[in-house]
């Protein structure tokens, strides 16, 4: 017994941390794994995590960072200094990658928006982007559209609480007014932000309306658009090689991500026909106009 406890305290001694480490619930752990990886390696992602997410949320967030999110079908919330409610997240899916993207890198913080009023948010996802524009623009009133049902039941719990500056409507961006199909599973990761929509081809395919941009306007009742943020999985091309285009008459800024080189050239062409200027950042495709349209 003696020498069985001397032992101990020679392990506990030697070892230090990753003796206690062991001892702390395994999201702690992770956390602590990804607090150390960060001081190291990526001290500005730290900061910017201690700058915008509450104190209560700060271990779930470095957790993970570590681990994706973890696994199973359950929710967990975050918590940003910058608002009251709660963010709520799955875990097994690709929502911390979307937060990680939008809230943390701040992908969407962009020099050619200026103290925009009407927001198009097409391809809202969980509405993560959406947050970040009515938390940083006041004035700001955003359509935020998402045809996929899984992920438009988490957008309308986020976006809810701010009551008629935001519309999450069900619908997907489409050329033609009509209806199309949503498919999981079979677009690039295959994960929750890469659902399509398709032209509807088998009965048992899940169903939702399609819009264009013009009709999608009508609807909201936005004078012109602002910042138009576009991620729909492929249907770029529909939109803005197929459909009418007419709408970037009135709209003043647009980022894009455009999901192979055809889409790129095809959403490039349409918009310098339009007299914007375009710069690339990161997957985003960036078109705006030198002078305003009111």
């Amino acid at each position: 017994m003696v020498q069985r406890c001397a032992y101990r305290n020679r392990e506990v001694q030697g070892s230090g941390f990753p003796v206690i480490q062991r001892l702390l619930p395994l999201r702690v752990r992770a956390a602590a794994r990804s607090l150390s990886r960060l001081w190291n390696e990526n001290r500005p992602l730290l900061w910017r995590i201690l700058e915008c997410v509450r104190r209560s949320s700060l271990v779930e967030v470095l957790a993970c960072l570590e681990d994706g999110g973890g696994e199973g079908v359950s929710t967990f919330t975050i918590r940003l200094i910058s608002r009251k409610a709660p963010l709520t997240l799955r875990r097994g899916s690709s929502d911390f990658a979307v937060f990680r993207q939008v809230i943390l890198e701040d992908q969407y913080n962009l020099p050619e928006i200026s103290e925009p009023e009407y927001i198009v948010d097409a391809g809202a996802n969980i509405g993560l982007s959406s947050v970040v524009f009515l938390e940083r623009y006041p004035r700001c009133q955003v359509v935020a559209i998402e045809p996929d049902p899984q992920n438009y039941e988490i957008a309308t719990k986020n976006l809810e609480c701010y009551g008629e500056r935001c519309r999450v409507l069900p619908i997907a961006l489409w050329s033609s007014s009509g209806t199309v199909a949503v498919q999981r599973g079979n677009f690039r990761d295959g994960l929750d932000w890469s659902c399509q929509t398709v032209a509807v081809c088998e009965p048992e395919q899940t169903t939702v309306n399609a819009s264009t941009m013009t009709a999608l306007l009508l609807k909201a009742g936005f004078p012109r658009i602002d910042f138009l943020k576009v991620d729909i999985e492929g249907a770029e091309l529909q939109v803005f090689g197929e459909g009418d285009t007419s709408f970037l008459e009135r709209t003043q800024c647009c980022a894009t991500e455009c999901h192979d080189s055809l889409r790129v050239d095809v959403y490039c062409q349409t918009m310098s026909r339009y007299g914007f200027s375009i710069r690339h950042e990161g997957e985003l495709v960036i078109a705006w106009r030198e002078t305003a349209r009111r």
